[in-house]
C-alpha cells in the first residue's frame, strides 16, 4: 500500500514538473527557434494590401470577386502572380539578426540609425482579422539584407532583401499586364464596331456554338471565333502610356475617328467591358494602342490579334454546312429519291430505317457526316428573296440532322438542310433557319445518298482466295481459262497459254475474295449503257469449292467514274448491283493478273 501511493505522489511531481516547468520552457525554445517575422500570417488571407514608398507613391489594391484589383492611383485588375509572389516571399521571409527592445533601449537613435524614421518602404497586409503594418529601413552595405520593423513592436530585424525583388521599381508593375482575362468577363456575346458597321454574335449556352444575328442571322464559325478569343486572351501590354488622357486624338481614339473600332464584350447585348482600338505608333506599325472601357488609361499593345475582328462580317460565318462536330450527330431524316431514315444504335454502329431496315456502312455515314461538318461551302447570296432561281423551291434531297447531345428533346433537330439546282448545273445548298443560299461542290453533294441503298455495307462479297479452283476472263471477244493443279500452283487451262505470276495471282484472289465497294452506284438493270460495260467487254468469273459446294462469282468491269474508279457490276442473290471498283485494286492486281494481254489474245469464245 505505501509503495503504491509512493509511486502516485511521483507521478503527480513528475507530471506538475512537465506541465509547469518542461512544457513552458520547451514552448519558449520553440519560439526562439522560429525566425519567422510573421509567424502567424497566411497569405491566403490576406484581403487588403497597400505599399507605400518613400518618394510617395501610395499603391493600394484589394481582392474583389475573387480577383486582385488595384484601387489607388487608378483602378485597374493588378498582377495576381506578382502579389501572390510578394506575400509568400514575406511569409517565408526569416530574420538573421535579431534586435530586442532590451538591446535597443542604450541606442536612443535605433529609429534613424535603421532607417525606421523614414523607412523606403511601407508594407500594410490586412487579412479578416488582423493587419500587418512592415516598415522596411536601410539595406545593408551589399544592399543584400535589410533592415525590417513590424510596426506597433519592440525588435529589429536584419533580414534577406530578395523579398523586395517582387515590389516593381514602376508602379505600373502592379499592375495585370494581360489586355482583358477572359475567365473574369461574363460574357455571352461579342459586338464588332468597325466604321459604322455592326456584328453582333452570341453563344449558345448550352451548345457553346456562336450564332451571328447582326447584320445577318446566321450560324457564326465557333472554331474561329475561339480561336480569335484565344489569341486576344494572350495579349500582354506592351506599355502603359497614359492614365489620363486630355486628347485621345494622338492616339486614334476619338469618337467618330476613321481609325477606331470597338470590341464589345456583352451579356444579354449590354456591353459590360468594351475594348477600343485606335491608331498606331509611327515608328511601331506593328502595335496598336487600346483603351478599355472600365478605366481611364491608354494601353499599347500588339496589333495582329486585334486587327483579326476589323473584317468583313462574312469570315465570321461558319464556311460548313453544319457546325455541330460529327459525333455528336446520332440520326437523319432524308428525303431525296427515296425516305428513310439512318440512326445511331446504342453500340455506335448505325443502321438504316425505311422500306428495308439493314445494317449501314459505317465508313460510308461517316463520310458523309465529314460532308456535313468539313466540306467548305461557298455563300452565293447571304439574301435570297427567290429560292426557284436556285432549285430549291423544290429540292432534290432535304437532310435534317439530329443530336440528342445539343438540345433537350432525344430528336432534336440541329439542321435542316436543302440541296438544289438550276440551269447552270451547279449545286446550291441552303439551312432552312437562315436566310442565305449557299454553293456545294458537286462531288460532296454526289457523296450524299439519295436512296436507301446507297448506305449498305459495301462489302460485295467474301470468298477464300485459296479456295478459288477456276478462272475464267472474258476480254474484247477472246476469253483465257486458269486452272489450279493438284499441288495449288496455278496454270493454264488446256488450249490456253500465257505467263502465271503465282504470288501476285493469291494476292490478287485474296483482294478479290474481300472485295469491298468504292461506292454504290445502281441497284437494278436500268439504263447499264450509261456505265460502258458494252464496250469495255471486261469480265471475269471465280469458281470457289468449298468442301464438296462449288460457288461461281462474276463480275463485269466498265469505264471509269468521273472519280477516276472503274465502274463494276456483280448480281448477288438475283439482284444486280452497279457500283466504283477500287481504282488502285484495279490498276495494281486486277490489270495485271486478271486481263488477257495482247499478245495472247488468240482464241475467241
Amino acid at each position: 500500500m505505501k509503495a503504491t501511493v509512493a509511486l502516485v505522489t511521483t507521478a503527480l511531481v513528475l507530471l506538475g514538473f512537465v506541465l509547469l516547468v518542461e512544457k513552458p520552457f520547451r514552448q519558449q525554445r520553440l519560439r526562439e527557434s522560429s525566425r519567422k517575422i510573421f509567424p502567424a500570417f497566411a497569405p491566403g488571407d490576406v484581403r487588403h494590401l497597400r505599399v507605400r514608398t518613400a518618394t510617395g507613391d501610395d499603391i493600394q489594391l484589394e481582392v474583389t470577386n475573387n480577383s486582385w484589383r488595384i484601387t489607388r492611383p487608378i483602378r485597374y485588375p493588378a498582377d495576381a502572380d506578382r502579389i501572390n509572389l510578394l506575400l509568400k516571399s514575406m511569409a517565408d521571409a526569416e530574420w538573421k539578426t535579431r534586435l530586442s527592445a532590451n538591446e535597443l533601449k542604450d541606442r536612443p537613435n535605433a529609429q534613424e540609425e535603421f532607417g525606421m524614421a523614414s523607412p523606403q518602404l511601407s508594407i500594410t497586409v490586412e487579412t479578416s482579422s488582423n493587419k500587418y503594418i512592415l516598415d522596411v529601413g536601410s539595406s545593408s552595405a551589399f544592399a543584400d539584407e535589410v533592415f525590417l520593423q513590424m510596426r506597433g513592436g519592440d525588435n529589429i530585424y536584419l533580414a534577406s532583401s530578395e523579398f523586395l525583388n517582387a515590389i516593381p521599381a514602376d508602379p505600373t508593375g502592379w499592375r495585370d499586364k494581360a489586355l482583358v482575362r477572359l475567365a473574369d468577363v461574363p460574357f455571352d456575346g461579342l459586338r464588332v464596331t468597325n466604321q459604322a458597321k455592326v456584328v453582333e454574335l452570341d453563344s449558345d449556352p448550352k451548345t457553346k456554338l456562336w450564332r451571328m444575328q447582326t447584320p445577318v442571322q446566321a450560324r457564326a464559325d465557333t472554331p474561329k471565333i475561339e480561336e480569335l478569343l484565344k489569341m486576344l486572351g494572350g495579349v500582354n501590354a506592351v506599355a502603359f502610356v497614359t492614365d489620363d488622357a486630355k486628347d485621345l486624338e494622338p492616339f486614334g481614339l476619338q469618337p467618330g475617328s476613321i481609325t477606331a473600332s470597338d470590341l464589345a464584350f456583352t451579356r444579354a447585348t449590354n456591353a459590360i467591358l468594351n475594348l477600343r482600338m485606335g491608331s498606331s505608333p509611327t515608328n511601331q506599325t506593328n502595335l496598336v494602342y487600346v483603351q478599355r472601357s472600365d478605366t481611364t488609361n491608354i494601353m499599347l499593345v500588339p496589333k495582329a490579334p486585334l486587327l483579326a475582328w476589323q473584317t468583313v462580317y462574312t469570315n465570321f460565318l461558319d464556311p460548313h454546312m453544319v457546325s455541330v462536330p460529327p459525333e455528336f450527330i446520332d440520326g437523319m431524316q432524308v428525303r431525296a429519291n427515296d425516305q428513310f431514315k439512318v440512326e445511331r444504335k446504342a453500340d455506335q454502329t448505325w443502321q438504316v430505317v425505311g422500306s428495308e431496315t439493314f445494317p449501314a456502312d459505317d465508313a460510308l455515314v461517316h463520310g458523309m457526316l465529314e460532308v456535313f461538318t468539313g466540306a467548305e461551302i461557298e455563300r452565293e447570296k447571304t439574301v435570297v428573296a427567290d429560292l426557284a432561281d436556285y432549285g430549291l423551291k423544290t429540292p432534290l434531297a432535304q437532310f435534317t440532322l439530329k443530336s440528342s447531345a445539343m438540345g433537350n428533346a432525344p430528336d432534336y433537330a440541329v439542321a435542316h438542310l436543302e440541296f438544289g439546282t438550276n440551269n447552270t448545273g451547279r449545286i446550291f445548298e441552303r439551312c432552312t433557319e437562315e436566310e442565305s443560299v449557299n454553293t456545294v461542290p458537286a462531288e460532296y453533294f454526289a457523296r450524299l445518298p439519295q436512296v436507301s441503298w446507297q448506305l449498305r455495307d459495301r462489302r460485295v462479297w467474301s470468298f477464300n482466295g485459296k479456295q478459288v479452283v477456276a478462272i475464267t476472263i472474258r476480254q474484247e471477244g477472246y476469253v483465257r481459262k486458269m486452272i489450279r493443279d493438284p499441288f495449288g500452283q496455278w496454270t493454264f487451262a488446256p488450249g490456253y497459254s500465257g505467263l502465271i505470276h503465282q504470288d501476285s495471282m493469291e494476292e490478287t484472289l485474296h483482294r478479290m475474295g474481300e472485295l469491298r465497294a468504292n461506292y454504290w452506284i445502281q441497284r437494278g438493270d436500268a439504263n447499264l449503257e450509261r456505265f460502258g460495260f458494252k464496250e469495255t467487254d471486261h469480265q471475269v468469273t471465280f469458281e470457289v469449292k468449298d468442301g464438296d459446294r462449288t460457288e461461281t462469282y462474276s463480275i463485269a468491269f466498265g469505264k471509269a467514274s468521273e472519280y477516276t474508279h472503274p465502274y463494276a457490276t456483280v448480281v448477288r442473290d438475283g439482284q444486280r448491283w452497279v457500283f466504283e471498283f477500287p481504282v488502285t485494286l484495279y490498276l495494281e492486281f486486277v490489270k495485271n493478273d486478271l486481263t488477257i494481254p495482247p499478245a495472247f489474245r488468240v482464241r475467241r469464245e
